[in-house]
């Protein structure tokens, strides 16, 4: 079963990058970043402001919070 290719994990792989050097660059553990990016886990503040900074500010913190957030259907009534 693929798994969901949250923003998160996009703007990482468009850059090339895997997720150790993200992990290295930014003092996110691993196991933690693959949560974050496939949305099982809610990120906590230090983690997002380290993601948000290394991705030059070019991700939406919201994208790094609650990457399956889907903010279309949330509008929705």
């Amino acid at each position: 079963m693929a798994e969901n290719i949250t923003r998160i994990r996009q703007a990482r792989l468009d850059r090339g990058l895997s997720i150790r050097v993200v992990a290295d660059a930014t003092g996110v553990p691993k196991t933690t970043l693959h949560r974050i990016e496939t949305g099982a886990r809610i990120t906590k503040r230090d983690h997002a402001r380290a993601l948000y900074k290394y991705y030059d500010y070019e991700v939406d913190l919201a994208d790094i919070y609650d990457p399956n957030f889907d903010t279309q259907v949330a509008g929705a009534t």
